[in-house]
């Protein structure tokens, strides 16, 4: 079992499922784009899971970054070159230095106050993009996007699942290097986290710029597909679509949002087809998944093989069989993220400086004190209890004290 989870690798996974879509969905009535979108929207979907499945960080902004990037996208193909490529990469670009503008802004707050923050960003780029009619088109949306290169819907699709793969493989191996592990313990004790010296504030805002650029990537490969861009992907009611795929695919699953995408995409595209009033049946849908299976399709297929665990990283996809006694399928193991930093956080703080050498750490000297200066040290209180404790049990003590205090008298009067 542990060779076959080795051999059945997230990514080649993924790359199955793209390869197959295009040829599989017009069998069931669905266009041969719709492959496409779910390519897009299972990067979009993983860009946001970057924020609530690694670092715990609930946002409802990600819609103003697939937004924005994509009127970027689009402006950048109308005003300047016909180069998709070009104008994609500037699209993602564009989406990262607006997370690092908004992230230092956003990230001040914690909790229920962080994500009204990112739903209220949402919300005023979506006014300004649909105001803004002389530069954004308003209302009738960006117009005379074009594709010069790759023309077929099949041939962008397959260059759209490619770079959504090297997108995958990118977040894979950064979900698994030091920054990602700070990240998954921030998300499990963040007070650990900074008791142990690191910057959790500046992690924080690295996940978050890492989720806008991959986001603004997904929003400019969607710009290219339709070959136009609208405001309403920047609408707060589109604010919760990566929350949706997310939920339904499985929050702590790295494939999750595809699985996700795939429900939210071929499920919104038959019911629409059937019924006006589709989003009943989808709510009621939604409502199902996190009642009975919060882990969402992921976790439903883990419980059936006897595996309820959470599958972020590659170690919980190599352990084999079912949990021993006493694990709830609930409780998942999250212990290698906390032990990595406690590792890292003893090596950072070891008696090694950045060169190499050893430090030697001089105990300082302290100058020996005898009994009798030692006596004036001691609280006063304290030497009377002593005295007593000494002098009090035996008569010798008191004739001591009567002599002691005979001399003191005399020498008072001058004998």
């Amino acid at each position: 079992m542990s060779g076959l989870r080795r051999v059945l690798h997230p990514i080649l996974i993924a790359a199955v499922v793209f390869a197959v879509l295009p040829f599989a969905l017009p069998r069931f009535g669905s266009a041969g784009t719709l492959a496409t979108e779910i390519a897009i929207y299972t990067l979009y979907a993983m860009g946001f899971n970057l924020l609530l499945g690694y670092t715990g960080l609930v946002s409802f902004g990600a819609s103003a970054f697939f937004g924005t990037a994509s009127y970027a996208a689009g402006l950048a193909s109308v005003h300047v070159t016909a180069n998709p490529f070009l104008c994609i990469l500037f699209g993602t670009v564009f989406a990262a230095a607006l997370g690092l503008v908004l992230g230092a802004i956003i990230l001040r707050r914690r909790g229920i106050y962080f994500s009204l923050l990112t739903l209220a960003f949402t919300q005023l780029f979506y006014e300004i993009a649909f105001k803004w009619t002389d530069f954004t088109g308003g209302e009738n949306g960006l117009q005379g996007v074009t594709r010069p290169v790759l023309t077929s819907n099949l041939a962008y699709h397959f260059f759209v699942a490619a770079v959504v793969l090297v997108a995958m493989y990118a977040i894979w191996r950064i979900v698994h290097s030091p920054f990602g592990r700070v990240l998954q313990a921030i998300r499990d004790n963040r007070q650990r986290v900074q008791c142990l010296g690191y910057n959790v504030a500046n992690y924080q805002l690295g996940a978050f710029v890492l989720s806008a650029a991959v986001i603004g990537l997904a929003g400019s490969l969607l710009t290219f597909l339709i070959q136009s861009v609208y405001a309403d992907n920047l609408n707060w009611q589109h604010a919760g679509d990566p929350v949706m795929m997310t939920i339904l695919g499985g929050i702590h699953h790295f494939l999750g949002p595809l699985w996700g995408s795939i429900i939210f995409i071929v499920l919104s595209d038959q019911l629409s087809s059937m019924t006006e009033h589709w989003w009943l049946f989808f709510g009621a849908l939604l409502i199902g998944f996190i009642l009975l299976s919060p882990e969402g399709i992921s976790g439903i297929y883990l419980r059936l093989i006897g595996s309820p665990r959470w599958t972020l990283t590659a170690e919980s996809l190599c352990r084999d069989g079912p949990p021993g006694r006493g694990v709830s399928s609930q409780r998942p193991l999250r212990e290698p993220a906390l032990s990595y930093i406690h590792r890292r956080s003893r090596a950072r703080h070891s008696s090694r400086s950045a060169c190499g050498s050893r430090l030697r750490v001089r105990q300082p000297r302290v100058a020996p004190v005898s009994p009798s200066q030692d006596r004036f040290r001691r609280p006063a209180r304290r030497r009377r209890r002593d005295r007593g404790r000494s002098e009090a049990p035996t008569r010798d003590g008191w004739a001591r004290r009567k002599s002691r205090a005979t001399q003191r008298g005399l020498g008072a009067a001058g004998v």
